[in-house]
């Protein structure tokens, strides 16, 4: 890149998606802003710039120019626009100076949402509650009872170490579960559930192809042998097939009229893709962010979309996923929501009223 770039004295270097360089420590944000520092016009475009918090900011307009917001160091820019505490004070509380930081960047920021400049049709969202199995419904209350002891206890300091022993509740309500850590990830121990035949409803109801958003590689195998089992056809991807093959797979359901479904892992398929043949979308299980669920569900609302979408969202009342999913729908992550280890109780134990 840096020879391109010096071999055209005048280049041009757009970083799309630009929300995925956040993250000043990152080797992609790093060196991202390196080689941007070759090029004479640079851009950045996102449609979710800051959806989880005004930190994120930072890195994308360094990229930019690093005179624009005015601040050289990542640790300045939180002394001046963020509220720190917790541990050390190092933990983002909330924020401040807005007006301040928004009238730098105003200079340089050109926005358009899709309301404004396309006429697409209307998103409609289904929440499904079911039911758990008597063998789903036991081991998550007995783990679901070891985090909050573990959380009153003490024996568990932060949030992350929290979401960690969190991911297993999510994990068992997907019809699955790693029995140790050591375990290989790819081979985890089925749990009975009823969320894929459910999901296999749903696609066998929908009149056009489908796209199912999964958070875990398991959950995508889970699927598509539902499906099967239904004599319906499906492509299944996710970081276990190989980055070469995956274009060609998608195009295998774009274009073969009998493979219905497409079952694809978020972090493989969230963002980048054209899927426009589907009109149905089913969410099996969602990640904690909701930038990559605004990525996700924008892959069939964009231009050329010409009937409605459904979005799909499979839950078990009050447990975690339903508990995500109100966290999501209010677009906030675990950045924003978990302050305290208090938070994290509150989650876990308060009635969602909705």
């Amino acid at each position: 890149m840096k020879r391109v770039l010096l071999a055209r004295k005048r280049a041009y270097l757009a970083v799309d998606e630009s929300h995925k360089i956040k993250t000043p420590t990152a080797q992609r944000t790093k060196a991202c802003i390196e080689i941007g520092n070759y090029a004479y016009i640079r851009r950045i475009a996102t449609g979710t710039e800051a959806e989880e918090g005004l930190e994120n900011l930072y890195s994308q307009f360094r990229f930019l120019n690093q005179n624009i917001i005015g601040l050289r160091s990542f640790t300045a820019f939180k002394s001046m626009f963020c509220v720190m505490g917790g541990y050390e004070n190092r933990e983002i509380k909330g924020y401040q100076n807005q007006e301040m930081l928004a009238q730098r960047i105003a200079p340089f920021t050109y926005q358009k949402r899709k309301k404004d400049c396309l006429d697409l049709p209307d998103k409609v969202y289904v929440t499904h509650e079911i039911g758990m199995t008597p063998t789903q419904m036991e081991l998550y209350d007995r783990l679901e009872e070891e985090l909050i002891i573990e959380l009153q206890s003490g024996a568990i300091v932060d949030a992350t170490m929290a979401m960690t022993r969190m991911m297993r509740l999510q994990q068992v309500l997907c019809g699955h579960i790693n029995s140790s850590e050591e375990k290989h990830r790819h081979n985890p121990d089925l749990v009975p559930s009823h969320r894929a035949d459910y999901t296999a409803e749903i696609v066998e109801e929908a009149s056009s192809k489908c796209i199912v958003f999964c958070r875990f590689i398991m959950d995508v195998q889970l699927i598509c042998s539902a499906l099967a089992n239904r004599n319906i056809r499906s492509v299944g991807i996710s970081s276990l097939v190989d980055g070469s093959t995956r274009l060609k797979e998608i195009d295998r359901w774009r274009y073969d009229p009998e493979i219905k479904t497409l079952a694809i892992t978020t972090a493989t398929g969230g963002t980048g893709l054209t899927l426009n043949e589907a009109s149905t979308t089913i969410f099996y299980s969602n990640g904690w962010s909701s930038t990559d669920r605004i990525q996700a569900e924008d892959r069939n609302h964009r231009i050329g979309t010409l009937s409605k979408v459904t979005y799909h969202d499979i839950v078990v009342k009050n447990r975690i996923d339903h508990r995500l999913l109100f966290v999501l729908k209010q677009k906030q992550t675990t950045a924003n929501w978990f302050r305290s280890i208090a938070d994290v109780q509150r989650f876990l134990t308060d009635d969602i009223q909705q």
